[in-house]
């Protein structure tokens, strides 16, 4: 990229308008931007590789009582990264972790329960549990979902009765 010259009297010839800040400050030369986005992007891929992933892993249901049925869940983070830091944590920026039961009358504890945060792989992803009694029909389909707002959303059908 060039910039008009000017012959000037004593200096000879000199560049008049200065550089464009956003190619020759924020960007490699061209010659060498392949190579740096190809840094980038690797990092950003492993870096999305390693968040939390949060995932219903089993849904049980067991007959109580006629229409009356226990059904746990259990729900693990299956990313490397817990699915809050610890700073938010201590600012108290982050959101616990939720699971929600869908097409049965809950009886018991509410239809949306709190987790909390859930460590990931890297401290061994442990698996909660959640249990609620419902009513409904044997077979009806119920889902479990779980929402994270690191760890994303994961939700799972089950018919009542099954295992």
């Amino acid at each position: 990229m060039s910039f008009p010259g000017y012959d000037h009297p004593t200096l000879g010839e000199v560049e008049i308008g200065g550089y464009d800040r956003r190619f020759l400050v924020q960007n490699p030369p061209p010659s060498f931007l392949e190579r740096e986005l190809e840094k980038v992007t690797h990092f950003a891929i492993v870096q999305g590789m390693m968040s939390a992933r949060v995932r219903v892993t089993e849904v049980a249901s067991s007959p109580v009582e006629g229409e009356i049925f226990r059904v746990t869940a259990s729900i693990q983070n299956q990313g490397y990264l817990p699915t809050a830091i610890q700073r938010a944590i201590t600012l108290g920026l982050n959101r616990p972790v939720r699971v929600v039961l869908q097409g049965a009358d809950v009886l018991s504890n509410n239809q949306s329960e709190r987790l909390g945060i859930l460590p990931g792989t890297a401290d061994g992803a442990p698996t909660r549990s959640v249990t609620w009694i419902v009513r409904g029909r044997p077979g009806v389909e119920i889902s479990v979902e779980a929402i994270s707002e690191r760890g994303g959303r994961h939700r799972v059908t089950h018919q009542l009765g099954q295992r």
